[in-house]
């Protein structure tokens, strides 16, 4: 109901009023000027004023409040049912229910131990506070403060909302003005907002939080359904799931106790932590440190990628940048770099490894399916099987207690004495598909007279190798 509506009857009913020449009961006052005190020890039925309204105090029901000036206080032990004002309100304080409140002015205090139906204001609204639930604040100003004991429906506001404090649930809130702080000891429906949101801090369930300027700190014991912000988020902590988070700007901290399903942002990502399961994590900016005690479906980054540690199952890495480092107790399934790769530490297995620049080091317990780069592998030690090794760069050193099938570089593949070369290339012909060879070579350094004894037996598939001259010569000598 618009305040068009509940306030122009008023006013027709106080015009036929004053026509009517209405005699004044116990029950009804009507007034041309100003009123200064009213009291009443039982129930009031219609105020009318033209002017301004000092004091209203009733120990009963108080039925219809209508001014066209200033309301000082109404106080009433009972009821209220409709306050229509032109002008501004100081202080309603209700130990009973409101019904209506309307007002084309600024709203000092509102208090009440029972009910709210319907507060609107074109002007600001400076406190509300109810021990009751509160059905719908709208407000084309500003609002302080609202504090509620009980369920608040919705909150629409086109200015600055400071601080919304509610024991129970709060259902829709809407502002086109900056949002300071929202406190809720029950769930919260959908939040959005046009500026900036300071703070939601919930005991219970989040649904929706929309907003097109930045996010300060989102904390929620229950679970969040979607967090969408074209700024900056701050930080999110959630005891509970996460569904989808949404970013246009950086997003500082994730904490989750609970599942993560999608995280996009078109900025930089700081903290990921969750102690579930992550489903999608796509980044168009740096992502320092994502940390999981459960599995991670997709991580894809247009930039850096400091470190990833996961202590499930890794399903797809990939990035247009850098990555640092990753740790995963369980398997890994794809790792795609158009940067450098630091280090790769697996206890489960590794399908494919794909990097247009250096990898540092990759170890692993288990299997290594494939490992495609366009620049140098410094170091790879595996438990298990190596499927495939290809490098347009160095390789340092291979280490495998289990098979390896193919080794294809166009660079180097330094011999020293402390790499573990596990195949013998025969003089009279090259290596081919089926053969096995027992491994056995002597230290590079002939002098301390060592002997690197038979370590383990691979079969060879294919096998390509560009040495460096020197390091060929010195090899070939030793059989």
């Amino acid at each position: 109901m618009s305040m068009g509506n509940i306030i122009q009857p008023l006013l027709g009913r106080l015009v036929k009023f004053v026509h009517q020449r209405f005699k004044e009961d116990d029950r009804s006052a009507v007034s041309l000027g100003d009123i200064g005190t009213i009291a009443s020890l039982g129930d009031i039925g219609t105020i009318a004023s033209l002017g301004d309204i000092g004091t209203i105090a009733s120990l009963g029901y108080i039925g219809t409040i209508a001014s066209l000036g200033y309301i000082g206080t109404i106080a009433s032990l009972g009821y209220i049912g409709t306050i229509a004002s032109l002008g501004d309100i100081g202080t309603i304080a209700s130990q009973g229910d409101i019904g209506t409140i309307a007002s084309l002015g600024d709203i000092g205090t509102i208090a009440s131990l029972g009910y709210i139906g319907t507060i609107a204001s074109q002007g600001d609204i400076g406190t509300i506070a109810s021990q009751g639930d509160i059905g719908t604040i709208a407000s084309q100003g500003d609002i302080g403060t609202i504090a509620s004991q009980g369920d608040i429906g919705t909150i629409a506001s086109l200015g600055y909302i400071g601080t919304i404090a509610s024991l129970g649930d709060i259902g829709t809130i809407a502002s086109l003005g900056y949002i300071g702080t929202i406190a809720s000891l029950g769930d919260i429906g959908t939040i959005a907002s046009l500026v900036d949101i300071g703070t939601i801090a919930s005991l219970g369930y989040i649904g929706t939080i929309a907003s097109l300027g930045d996010i300060g700190t989102i904390a929620s014991l229950g679970d969040i359904g979607t967090i969408a912000s074209l700024g900056d988020i701050g930080t999110i902590a959630s005891l509970g799931y996460i569904g989808t988070i949404a970013s246009q700007g950086d997003i500082g901290t994730i904490a989750s106790q609970g599942d993560i399903g999608t995280i996009a942002s078109q900025g930089d990502i700081g903290t990921i932590a969750s102690q579930g399961d992550i489903g999608t994590i796509a980044s168009l900016g740096y992502i320092g440190t994502i940390a999981s005690l459960g599995d991670i479906g997709t991580i894809a980054s247009l930039g850096y990628i400091g470190t990833i540690a996961s202590l499930g199952d890794i399903g797809t890495i990939a990035s247009l940048g850098d990555i640092g480092t990753i740790a995963s107790l369980g398997d890994i399934e794809t790792i795609a770099s158009l940067g450098d790769i630091g280090t790769i530490a697996s206890l489960g297995d590794i399908g494919t490894i794909a990097s247009l620049g250096d990898i540092e080091t990759i170890a692993s317990l288990g299997d290594i399916g494939t490992i495609a780069s366009l620049g140098d592998i410094e170091t790879i030690a595996s438990l298990d099987d190596i499927g495939t090794i290809a490098s347009l760069g160095d390789i340092g050193t291979i280490a495998s207690l289990g098979d390896i099938e193919t080794i294809a570089s166009l660079g180097e593949l330094h011999i020293n004495y402390d790499t573990l070369l596990y195949y013998h290339p025969s003089r009279t012909r090259g290596p081919r598909a089926g053969d096995r060879a027992e491994i056995q070579a002597k230290d590079m350094e002939e002098d301390e007279g060592k002997q690197l004894q038979l370590l383990m037996e691979c079969e060879v598939t294919m096998f390509t190798l560009n040495f460096e001259a020197e390091n060929l010569n010195q090899f070939l000598s030793l059989w």
